[in-house]
């Protein structure tokens, strides 16, 4: 079974590439699918999953759905929620067969299933002008370089930017 598990930087191009990929190899690719299904099992708004995703869910997964330590710091519900809820997500995508996940900690979730694991990365000046070519209407570019400086500080929190 080919999973292919892509990790990458605000801006990077990592979704496109995703996408690319799948397209290549003709598999489906699952990125914003991931957020909408948790989403609809809880019955919560799909930005607000984002909205957690972005700021803090990395921290939930080696504590909580890795059993890799106890949690030193108490996180909020909503972050355990959601982890979980990717996780049961993400590991049911992968079960089905050949794909490429997209973000979400999709690496560490499918660790023990030996994914081919990517991570995507480019030069800041490359990433905001990426992400300036897709901004919506009057995002500015400091707008972008605080969004991208907030994001990478956490790389793999799987944001969900087009850019």
């Amino acid at each position: 079974m080919k999973i292919i598990t892509i990790e990458r930087e605000f801006g990077s191009g990592g979704r496109e590439l995703g996408r690319r990929l799948a397209d290549a190899l003709h598999i489906p690719c699952y990125d914003q699918e991931i957020i909408q299904e948790a989403a609809r099992l809880h019955n919560l708004d799909p930005a607000y999953l984002e909205r957690i995703s972005e700021s803090d869910i990395r921290a939930v997964y080696p504590r909580t759905i890795g059993h890799r330590f106890a949690s030193l710091h108490p996180l909020p519900d909503d972050s355990v929620k959601v982890a979980s809820s990717q996780k049961k997500v993400i590991e049911r995508l992968a079960g089905q067969g050949d794909c490429v996940l997209v973000g979400r900690s999709a690496d560490i979730i499918l660790k023990e299933r030996n994914p081919f694991s990517i991570f995507v990365y480019a030069d800041q000046p490359s990433k905001l002008a990426r992400c300036i070519s897709r901004a919506s209407d009057g995002e500015t570019q400091s707008e972008i370089l605080r969004q991208m400086k907030r994001i990478d500080k956490n790389p793999r929190s799987g944001s969900g930017r087009l850019c």
